[in-house]
């Protein structure tokens, strides 16, 4: 079983969140809030 992949802003795979609008991927507000800064 294949780990899930990193992100690439932060390296974490944890909670990620997909932006709707471009679809990348960020972690969530309760990570690192990289999801939440994108827009």
């Amino acid at each position: 079983m294949q780990s899930p992949p990193h992100l690439a802003v932060c390296r974490s795979n944890k909670s990620p969140w997909v932006c709707l609008t471009c679809s990348s991927v960020h972690c969530g507000r309760y990570v690192n809030g990289h999801a939440k800064k994108h827009y």
